[in-house]
């Protein structure tokens, strides 16, 4: 294929992809302000707005780099995809009220991915971390890997969320230490 044409066609790619969300929120906003108060419009505007700031951040626009790189004909697609794969399975964030209130992230990876989860000692005890980890956990077997749930055995809350989650018990271990 003709450079300028590969050049022409990914340019429309990407022009496609960045103005086609923008030209539906055009045409949706009229939509939405004769449904919604001013005040709830506001609200809405704020958290897309706020949305639109963090998830580059959080996603470290992967999904831009997978479409740069994923069209080019000399590159490793398979590790590129591995790798948006690897970053955008780094954590789910529950958001509640405009703020985040829990993370559920992978703390090791190979063969069997490990969850790691923090939770608002406010929010606790209120099925956040269920929430969490369960959308951790379909996303680590949807992508054919074993997702593991490690948990001490006096921490009674975590062991309730693992079961609570499916988890079944796989091993006990014993610490040591030395005074």
């Amino acid at each position: 294929m003709n450079p300028y044409r590969s050049l022409a066609f990914n340019t429309f790619l990407f022009v496609l992809s960045t103005f086609g969300s923008r030209f539906l929120n055009f045409l949706l906003t009229p939509f939405y302000t004769r449904i919604l108060s001013s005040a709830e419009y506001g609200v809405t505007d704020l958290l897309i707005q706020t949305g639109n700031l963090l998830i580059p951040i959080a996603s470290a626009s992967i999904a831009n780099a997978v479409i740069r790189y994923g069209l080019e004909r000399s590159g490793d697609k398979s590790g590129v995809f591995t790798t948006a794969l690897l970053v955008d399975l780094a954590g789910f964030v529950l958001l509640l009220d405009g703020r985040i209130v829990c993370v559920c992230r992978s703390v090791r990876k190979g063969r069997a991915y490990e969850a790691g989860i923090e939770t608002l000692a406010s929010c606790r005890r209120q099925g956040h971390a269920l929430c969490a980890l369960s959308a951790w956990t379909a996303e680590v077997l949807r992508l054919g890997v074993v997702p593991l749930y490690a948990a001490h055995a006096d921490n009674a809350p975590s062991l309730s969320l693992a079961k609570k989650a499916g988890y079944l018990p796989y091993a006990h271990t014993f610490e040591y230490f030395c005074d």
